[in-house]
């Protein structure tokens, strides 16, 4: 881990409560810091697997496959590995913005919660949108 560190994102959990606005009508869960903190924990973990296999190859050998992601961005691409499977959570900011046209943001978040429901994967809504993004962005 050390060409690759991952830096601390303590910073990115709000110590203030969220602002009315700020929360959309779709989140059916009850946010506290705690759940911030333990959120941006799972992000800088499944980051810091994702790194060590990255950069961990044996000797003399050159790695044969790419390292899997261990976990996905975007609303289209969570939507396609809900549907082909592929997901055990998935993680949506609390402050998208409102689209409502056919093919919109409110059409794919309605599309990824029924999908979590009909097939019991956990939904966390956690973060706002910039928080979430910074926190799960690949850095390597």
């Amino acid at each position: 881990m050390k060409d690759h560190q991952v830096q601390d994102l303590g910073h990115l959990v709000k110590t203030t409560p969220l602002k009315k606005g700020e929360i959309r009508e779709y989140v059916d869960l009850t946010l506290n810091k705690n759940l911030d903190e333990l959120t941006v924990k799972l992000l800088l973990k499944l980051k810091e697997l994702y790194f060590k296999r990255k950069l961990k190859v044996p000797k003399g050998r050159k790695q044969m496959r790419p390292a899997k992601k261990r976990y996905i961005i975007g609303l289209n691409e969570v939507l396609k590995h809900l549907q082909a499977g592929n997901l055990t959570c998935v993680i949506l900011a609390t402050n998208l913005e409102k689209v409502e046209q056919e093919k919109g943001i409110d059409d794919l978040v309605s599309q990824i919660a029924e999908i979590c429901r009909k097939n019991k994967i956990p939904l966390i809504y956690s973060l706002n949108r910039y928080r979430l993004g910074c926190a799960a962005k690949y850095k390597g």
